[in-house]
């Protein structure tokens, strides 16, 4: 089927809104594949609602979002299930699984998928790859904040997603560790194709290939990281240098 070789992902004209306030307009965008796309803009500008619906957590939008050509609201449910299983998601809150281990958490997801008889092996593979095989008895709530972002990280890459989803998750962690986090995400180029949401500028400095830059719920900037930077527009310089004043209310 050519929904399990293609999971690309664009959106056209998409808009939405949250009990009658907008929170998106007019977005247009294709995250190029195998690469980082950030998503980056001021608080309430729509980041988190964008993966939301990228993540096809979200069905009542106007526009079209499209999988290797097909609009999502189209696919049948069988279709619908197997693409959900090529993309790995973290979104906030974590939604780790409080009454499973580590190890646990993950080989649920396995199992869910339909690869029985795969689960422990490839659990313990994933939790070594964030760096929690150490931990892979213990549960949520025996977790620090980094040691339950490092879980939810491994639980979207369990099933060797080709697209990864990730809702600003170096977000309340102190520097050491988010730096940590980032790293683990950037060994993932060209593994995956990554569309990730922050609000923090030196993340995206150091981490997009592309930046799609929102502004109450409008996209405003989408093209590559180096023009993102150097742009003269003056809402990408007020948000980039940290200004209090400027078209940025």
């Amino acid at each position: 089927m050519a929904l399990m070789t293609d999971c690309s992902l664009s959106m056209d004209s998409v808009g939405f809104s949250w009990g009658g306030r907008v929170a998106l307009q007019s977005i247009s965008f294709t995250p190029p594949q195998n690469q980082i796309t950030v998503v980056t803009g001021p608080a309430g500008c729509g980041k988190s609602t964008l993966l939301r619906l990228l993540a096809t957590l979200e069905s009542d939008y106007r526009g079209a979002i499209r999988t290797g050509g097909r609009e999502l609201l189209t696919l049948t449910r069988t279709e619908l299930v197997a693409w959900r299983r090529q993309i790995g998601v973290m979104l906030n809150p974590l939604g780790n699984f409080d009454w499973l281990t580590a190890e646990g958490c993950l080989e649920f997801v396995i199992a869910h998928a339909g690869h029985k008889g795969l689960g422990g092996e490839r659990a313990v593979a994933t939790l070594s790859s964030v760096g929690l095989e150490w931990a892979r008895g213990r549960f949520p709530h025996e977790m620090s904040g980094g040691m339950q972002k490092r879980l939810a990280l491994a639980r979207a890459l369990v099933l060797s997603p080709r697209m990864l989803i990730l809702d600003d998750p170096t977000a309340g962690l102190d520097p050491v560790t988010g730096r940590e986090i980032l790293d683990l995400i950037a060994g993932l180029r060209g593994s995956a194709s990554i569309v990730l949401a922050t609000s923090d500028t030196a993340n995206v400095r150091r981490l997009a290939d592309h930046v799609l830059f929102l502004v109450e719920g409008r996209g405003h900037f989408f093209g590559a990281n180096e023009a993102f930077q150097k742009s003269d527009d003056p809402y990408i310089r007020q948000f980039l240098e940290s200004r209090t004043e400027g078209p940025i209310s």
